[in-house]
């Protein structure tokens, strides 16, 4: 990687190149800036138990240290252009894993992107179905009641405070109630 942090106060917070397991062990660094001063900032602190150490990123300087959370670390503001070029050393084993586990977790991904599809795709014919199935409903409802038929309905739950209760009772279907109760209302 090649990193080149602008001077304008630029930095990179604290982190470890190798928190999950990716296969980094050995963090390699090279610095590339001529003339740097302790005024330019851009000094790479590691933390340590005791403390921290901070390394100014003087040129042709060689920094090497462990990837995982031993050496947490971080830039600190840069005054100054900075650049830096760092390598990482992989354990081949580890690296090996974390591909395999990293295809599992993609495919794992995919796997419930499919399902949520198709649990959409399945709402959405639901839906359609409902919707044909109010239609139908009502326009049933309409060809086969009389004016009578609607008019004792009408009276039936009139002053009933659940309208539904009652066409339950009469033995009509909930589909069916939805658009008799539509039908009532627009008698009204």
């Amino acid at each position: 990687m090649v990193a080149c942090y602008p001077g304008n106060g630029t930095g990179y917070t604290r982190h470890v190149d190798n928190p999950d397991g990716d296969g980094r062990c050995l963090t390699v660094i090279y610095y590339l800036n001529q003339g740097w001063g302790e005024d330019k900032g851009g000094k790479l602190r590691i933390y340590k138990e005791e403390g921290h150490i901070d390394v100014e990123p003087v040129l042709n300087r060689l920094l090497m240290f462990w990837s995982d959370k031993r050496n947490p670390h971080e830039v600190l503001p840069a005054y100054c252009t900075r650049y830096a070029i760092t390598m990482w050393y992989f354990d081949a084993e580890q690296r090996r894993r974390a591909k395999e586990l990293h295809k599992y977790d993609v495919m794992g991904n995919l796997e419930a992107e499919f399902a949520l599809k198709d649990v959409e795709a399945k709402r959405r014919e639901r839906d359609l179905a409902e919707g044909k199935l109010k239609e139908e409903s009502e326009r049933l409802v309409k060809d086969l009641l009389s004016e009578e038929e609607v008019e004792a309905l009408t009276e039936l739950v009139k002053h009933h405070p659940n309208p539904h209760h009652v066409l339950a009772g009469l033995g009509i279907q909930p589909s069916v109630q939805e658009a008799l109760l539509k039908l009532l209302v627009e008698r009204r």
